[in-house]
């Protein structure tokens, strides 16, 4: 007999029962988890914040096998050694000031300046907020080196140099004129410079490419690489570019959702498996082994919540529908 009286939110996420009700199952378990909630109120709360917790991940063209979330909820938890101490809803939404906002991400391997003199570094699965001289705000992402000098000189422009990935919001005290030096706000990557005119963007410059999406305003883009080269995004424009692989696309896309990390959250559009793979090894250092390579033909679509590694995990095995054991740092991907 389960002892739905002394239910937590992390037991709700271990019941088979609970998981076919989420997953819409018309079978036996979803209608005794239905029943279980009439006769305890209490769970029906508990129930919403799990299912959020979950998040709206859903495999591609896979489905599941009934009670394999549960078991790689249950393998998931086990191998992390503990129950996750804390369990927050994945809506939390950051409200920013009506400021120009960038997201940037860098490659490393170019702090070539002799006076940057300020350094701000965040570790694995690690957030900072920063306040630059000019009162503008930086969130830094996990795995991230953010650089520049203590003090600006009013009379040239303010620039930064990004290891990793940050957002910004640009405060422009002396307006957008351009033709200012001390209105120019220069972020440095080591593929192009980003010059920012009133706006917000998602810079992602990781492994020699760097994708620029552009959410509203303007911005311009100088490859380094190819002297007097200018791209000027649109928004929605997402651009892409890598000089060793020679590769320049510019395309539409969503940029909300590229930025979504500042959020608490990630959000899949038919991810692959690879990219997803890249982005926990970058983001949380994990070393990610696969022991089938059927797990390079799935992609994974809809949003999770990032605020504990341990659900992330579980949320993405559970997406694709194979196993997922976690050792420390390293983890293994394999069928059931």
């Amino acid at each position: 007999m389960k002892q739905y009286r002394n239910y937590t939110v992390e037991d709700i996420l271990l019941d088979d029962d609970f998981l076919s009700w989420v997953h819409g199952q018309q079978n036996a378990q979803e209608q005794t988890w239905a029943r279980a909630m009439e006769e305890h109120p209490q769970l029906k709360a508990f129930s919403e914040e799990a299912k959020a917790l979950l998040g709206s991940l859903q495999p591609s063209n896979i489905q599941a096998a009934p009670g394999a979330k549960s078991r790689v909820w249950n393998n998931v938890v086990a191998m992390g050694g503990k129950q996750p101490a804390k369990l927050v809803g994945m809506n939390k939404w950051w409200k920013y000031a009506a400021a120009a906002a960038v997201v940037i991400t860098a490659g490393a391997g170019y702090w070539w300046g002799s006076n940057r003199d300020v350094t701000v570094t965040t570790k694995y699965a690690e957030k900072k907020k920063i306040e630059l001289p000019d009162h503008s705000i930086v969130t830094l992402n996990a795995n991230s080196t953010l650089r520049y000098s203590n003090k600006w000189n009013a009379g040239k422009p303010r620039e930064v140099w990004i290891d990793g990935e940050a957002f910004f919001e640009v405060n422009h005290p002396n307006g957008f004129d351009v033709t200012k030096e001390s209105s120019r706000f220069i972020v440095h990557t080591d593929q192009l410079n980003v010059q920012v005119l009133g706006t917000s963007f998602n810079v992602d410059n990781r492994h020699q490419v760097t994708t620029v999406a552009l959410n509203n305003g303007k911005v311009q883009l100088d490859l380094k690489n190819d002297e007097g080269s200018k791209i000027v995004l649109a928004p929605g424009d997402v651009v892409t570019f890598s000089a060793a692989k020679k590769i320049l696309l510019n395309q539409k896309a969503v940029p909300d959702k590229i930025s979504a990390w500042k959020n608490n959250r990630l959000e899949f559009d038919k991810t692959p498996m690879k990219e997803v793979i890249t982005m926990l090894e970058d983001n949380y250092g994990f070393k990610v082994r696969v022991e089938d390579d059927e797990v390079y033909n799935k992609t994974i679509s809809g949003a999770v919540s990032t605020e504990n590694d341990t659900i992330l995990l579980a949320s993405i095995s559970a997406a694709i529908n194979m196993q997922l054991e976690r050792k420390g740092k390293e983890i293994v991907i394999r069928n059931e």
